[in-house]
C-alpha cells in the first residue's frame, strides 16, 4: 500500500499508528485518530481541505471508476420499484453496477451537506 501511495503520490488515509509511522517523509499521511465516522470527516476536512458536496454520486462504489448515465438497456435493469424516479440513473462502465436516486441517496446528500456545513463553521461552532 505504501509502495502504492509513492508510486502514484497519494494520500495514505489511516486509523493504523504502526503503518503511518512506517510510511517514511515520501508518503503523505492522514491519521484518523477520531472513531465516529461523522468525526473522521471533521478530520479529513481539515487536513485535506475535502469538499463533501463536490461531485457526489458520480463514481462507483466497488472500483472508483467514472460513471456515465445509463442507457435505456442498463436503465432496464434497475428494480421496478425504482424506474419510475426522477434520476439520474447512472452505470460504472467497468464493473455494470447500476446507481439510481433511492432513499439512500438523500440520506447522505443530507449528511454529506452537514459535513460541508461543518467544514464552514468548525466543530462546535
Amino acid at each position: 500500500m505504501l509502495d502504492a501511495c509513492r508510486a502514484q503520490q497519494r494520500v495514505l488515509v489511516t486509523r493504523d499508528r504502526h503503518l503511518a509511522a512506517h510510511a517514511g517523509a515520501d508518503v503523505r499521511v492522514s491519521l484518523l485518530v477520531a472513531n465516529s465516522l461523522d468525526a473522521q470527516a471533521s478530520e479529513l476536512t481539515t487536513a485535506l481541505g475535502i469538499d463533501w458536496t463536490w461531485a457526489p454520486f458520480t463514481r462507483c462504489l466497488l472500483d472508483n471508476t467514472p460513471l456515465h448515465e445509463a442507457t435505456p438497456d442498463e436503465r432496464g435493469r434497475v428494480p421496478s420499484r425504482a424506474r419510475d424516479l426522477p434520476g439520474p440513473f447512472r452505470a460504472c462502465p467497468l464493473c455494470g453496477r447500476i446507481y439510481w436516486p433511492g432513499s439512500h441517496v438523500r440520506r447522505m446528500q443530507a449528511r454529506l451537506g452537514q459535513w460541508h456545513a461543518l467544514a464552514r463553521t468548525g466543530p462546535g461552532a
